[in-house]
């Protein structure tokens, strides 16, 4: 994952050992980070999961397989491999609840010279949850800062701006959004609030960022707004 800027995100979930090899348990671990995607409104919201496993220690082991095996009742993840060190869900699978994964989730893991497992819970609420539609006022960039004022969104623990790197020729992915948080617990105001970011287009290590505002639930569920265009040397947005 290419990063304009740095942020890790953790996501609704909580780990414990399945088996009975403390030994094993001590040496190797998953990390695991990521987001839900909620999109559409009412009826038409979707969830999408963005998570991200990785050896916890990448320098000693890698991954030979990565299984994610749900309890029963629970929703399967879809789950790819990207190399081996990374294993990630596809982005395709589109939910019509938050709490469409809930439940335990068994991580069955092998390296080159062991097989360990491990459980993870996921714990999404629909109503705590679930953010509300981002209504902008404006977005826009001026003086190496970019401007946002947008209404109160409901349910929102964090705001801030997203950011899609990608080269000329490329297609901007979700797999490569960075967020940057500008506040947390956000004042209400019904007549909009104003946010800033400073990001100097000349500083850009790729040819084309797309620039979001977002909201964001306590548990990592992610809402984006519409999106501009920013270019490495611009001095404004492409929209």
């Amino acid at each position: 994952m290419r990063k304009v800027l740095i942020s890790m995100l953790f996501v609704a979930a909580s780990f414990v050992a399945c088996d009975d090899d403390e030994k094993t348990e001590e040496k190797q671990g998953v990390d695991m980070f990521g987001f839900m995607l909620q999109e559409g409104s009412g009826a038409k919201s979707t969830f999408t999961p963005y998570f991200y496993f990785t050896p916890n220690t990448p320098d000693k082991w890698t991954f030979k397989s990565f299984e994610l095996v749900p309890d029963e009742d629970v929703t399967p993840i879809e789950i790819e491999r990207v190399s081996e060190y990374l294993y990630r869900t596809t982005g395709n699978q589109h939910l019509s609840s938050v709490m469409g994964i809930n439940g335990i989730h068994c991580m069955d893991v092998k390296s080159e010279d062991d097989e360990w497992k491990s459980l993870t819970r996921f714990s999404y609420d629909s109503k705590s949850d679930t953010i509300g539609v981002i209504t902008l006022k404006s977005l826009y960039y001026k003086d190496n800062k970019i401007i946002a004022e947008v209404f109160p969104v409901a349910n929102a623990y964090e705001i801030g701006f997203a950011f899609i790197p990608y080269a000329d020729g490329e297609t901007p992915s979700l797999h490569s959004i960075d967020f940057s948080p500008v506040v947390y617990n956000p004042a209400s105001s019904k007549d909009g609030m104003q946010f800033t970011y400073s990001l100097k287009s000349d500083d850009l290590k790729v040819d084309n960022v797309d620039v979001m505002f977002y909201a964001a639930s306590y548990n990592s569920v992610y809402r984006l707004s519409e999106k501009r265009i920013l270019k490495k040397g611009a001095k404004d947005f492409i929209y």
